[in-house]
């Protein structure tokens, strides 16, 4: 089976801060019963952007009545990632 490759900017200096947060996040001493609500201490700047994102447009469509929402072509890794623990006001 062939690895999918997602194409980034980001220099090898990033990609060793994403490895060294893999490991931080391993190592954690945060109890594991509470290490998703704890998630948001491992995020990086790009995720934290995307959820801001999201967050910011949400809160543009909340007064359309329902069905007026439209949703205009589609990023693979945000569509496949769960939701549910999201919490937007």
């Amino acid at each position: 089976m062939n690895k999918i490759k997602i194409l980034g900017g980001s220099t090898s200096v990033e990609k060793d801060n994403r490895s060294k947060f893999l490991n931080y996040f391993k190592e954690a001493p945060i109890p594991d019963n509470e290490l998703l609500s704890n998630l948001g201490l491992f995020l990086n700047r790009q995720t934290l952007s995307r959820i801001l994102f999201m967050h910011d447009l949400y809160k543009k469509i909340i007064n359309i009545h329902p069905g007026g929402q439209l949703k205009s072509g589609q990023s693979w890794p945000l569509q496949k990632r769960p939701v549910a623990g999201c919490v937007f006001s």
